[in-house]
């Protein structure tokens, strides 16, 4: 099984900002925030969304939000749609 690792800076978000979740083959990472204050109101929000692999286990998709701010996601493949097969050794043929 092999792993592919894709990292998000998100240092200037608190991790109760963000949301992340799978809609089929679909990834989201998304944020949202509102502040009101007596004279203004400012609502901030990104979106990031990208198809999984066909080879990506979907029920073992992770993240992980390391100390530095960055967002890892993980995304392990099955390993039953890898181009991996075995290869035969067969004796060389008689001149």
């Amino acid at each position: 099984m092999t792993r592919r690792s894709s990292p998000f800076d998100v240092s200037h978000f608190k991790s109760e900002q963000l949301k992340v979740h799978i809609d089929g083959r679909d990834l989201t990472i998304e944020r949202h925030q509102e502040v009101k204050t007596a004279h203004e109101y400012i609502k901030k929000a990104f979106t990031h969304k990208w198809a999984l692999p066909e080879e990506c286990d979907l029920d073992a998709v992770h993240t992980e939000l390391e100390n530095g701010g960055h967002l890892s996601v993980e995304t392990p493949k099955t390993g039953h749609l890898t181009n991996r097969r075995l290869l035969p050794i067969l004796p060389a043929k008689k001149k």
